[in-house]
């Protein structure tokens, strides 16, 4: 099995843009990704390893503020690993575009996680999350949100989250909203500030009323997408989007579920 020096070598000689280290068994993040210089390499793979939360005391203690490789990656994989703590280093990776932490045991997110200024898809999905912390995208000399702008997919799928948050309205670009399989019982009216959203998953949780803000949002248009099995749905709401998401959007609309809301505040 070729070694990491090696791979990385190879890569440095043959003008690849992937440096694919899964299935390595590594414990650590790799020191010799650290301060190579490959500026062709674009995607990072160390996907199906055994990283745990020594990723924080390598890239904080390791990395320098000119470190060459991680300044230019653009895809980091880091699927089904054992990190449980994520160093706010990785925010400083201004190149990414793709972050994926997909499988591990993440509880929290450090100030200044997601600050990214190109980050298009991030994909925190069947972690340990439970909450995102209003820190989750802080500056961290600033007191207010700062969402990437770039931000067009956001992937939370199987963690403990109980409620969406109502800072969701910040990600005006956002695309697609996957949190299916979570515990979430509660979705803000602030949602339907997400005006470029047309994929929400949201399946499997335990979601009974949708505020009706949401009927702004283009799900109804060729191409949207609502996804809300699994949940505890009002039986009117139920029975509208088996017709269609335009008929759902008809049926919040109406005085019968405005009444219901007031009722279910």
């Amino acid at each position: 099995m070729p070694s990491v020096s090696s791979i990385v070598s190879s890569a440095n000689s043959s003008g690849e843009r992937t440096i694919n280290l899964q299935n390595k068994g590594l414990k650590e993040f790799p020191v010799e990704v650290i301060n190579v210089q490959i500026p062709h390499v674009k995607r990072l793979i160390l996907s199906n390893n055994k990283i745990d939360c020594k990723i924080k005391v390598n890239i904080t203690q390791a990395v320098p503020d000119s470190a060459g490789l991680l300044k230019l990656i653009e895809e980091l994989y880091l699927f089904n690993n054992r990190i449980e703590n994520v160093s706010q280093f990785i925010s400083q990776m201004n190149s990414l575009k793709f972050l994926n932490f997909n499988m591990n045991r993440i509880t929290d997110l450090p100030k200044g996680f997601g600050n990214f200024a190109n980050l298009i898809i991030l994909d925190l999905s069947c972690n340990k999350l439970s909450t995102l912390r209003p820190n989750f995208f802080l500056l961290s000399n600033d007191l207010s949100f700062q969402f990437p702008a770039s931000l067009k997919a956001l992937h939370l799928s199987d963690n403990e989250f109980e409620s969406i948050p109502n800072e969701i309205s910040k990600l005006k670009n956002l695309v697609t909203l996957n949190m299916r399989d979570n515990k979430i019982s509660y979705i803000p009216k602030e949602i339907g500030d997400c005006e470029s959203l047309r994929e929400l998953f949201l399946q499997g949780n335990k979601i009974r009323t949708l505020p009706a803000s949401l009927s702004k949002l283009p799900l109804d248009r060729p191409g949207g997408m609502l996804r809300l099995a699994g949940n505890s749905l009002l039986g009117g709401l139920v029975e509208s989007l088996k017709i269609s998401v335009s008929n759902l959007w008809d049926f919040m609309k109406s005085e019968e579920y405005e009444a219901y809301l007031a009722e279910n505040q």
